[in-house]
C-alpha cells in the first residue's frame, strides 16, 4: 500500500499511444497536438494500438493506493488538465491527462478500514514492547 500524501482522488484519462514504430516520433506528435490544444479523446482514437482500438481514451478515478508507483511523483504534481510526460506501463507507452480533482470522503467501509489498520498497529506497538518470559 502506497503511503498517501493526501486521501484525494484524482480523476484520470488515459490513453494507450500505438507505438508500433518510431515511438519517439509518435511521443512528440501527440504531447504536441495536446499542448496545442487538440482533445484528448481525439488523439487517443488516432493513437490507439489495435487491442484498445474500441475503447482507446479511458477515464478512471483513482486513489493513491490505485496509481502506479512510477506515476505517483508526477500526478501528485499535476493540476487539472494538465497532459503529462509518457509513461511507459506494462510494455506500452502511455499518455495523462488529469480531468479533475476530487476530495475524499470519508465513508463507512473507509472507516472502518482505517480503524482495523490503527488497531492493528496499535496492538502490535503493545506486543513489541511487551516482555514476556517463560
Amino acid at each position: 500500500m502506497h503511503t498517501s500524501r493526501n486521501a484525494n482522488h484524482r480523476s484520470i484519462a488515459w490513453c494507450s499511444l500505438g507505438l508500433l514504430s518510431k515511438p519517439k516520433t509518435r511521443q512528440k506528435t501527440c504531447l504536441k497536438k495536446l499542448n496545442e490544444g487538440a482533445s484528448f479523446a481525439q488523439l487517443a482514437k488516432t493513437y490507439a494500438t489495435p487491442n484498445n482500438a474500441e475503447n482507446p481514451a479511458l477515464e478512471v478515478s483513482l486513489t493513491w493506493e490505485e496509481v502506479p508507483e512510477v506515476l505517483l511523483d508526477l500526478i501528485n504534481a499535476a493540476q487539472e488538465g494538465d497532459i503529462l510526460e509518457p509513461a511507459f506501463l506494462d510494455d506500452q507507452w502511455y499518455v495523462f491527462q488529469v480531468e479533475d480533482f476530487q476530495p475524499a470522503e470519508l465513508d463507512e467501509a473507509l472507516e472502518e478500514e482505517l480503524s482495523n489498520e490503527l488497531f492493528e498497529q496499535w496492538l502490535m506497538e503493545k506486543v513489541s514492547a511487551m516482555n514476556i518470559t517463560l
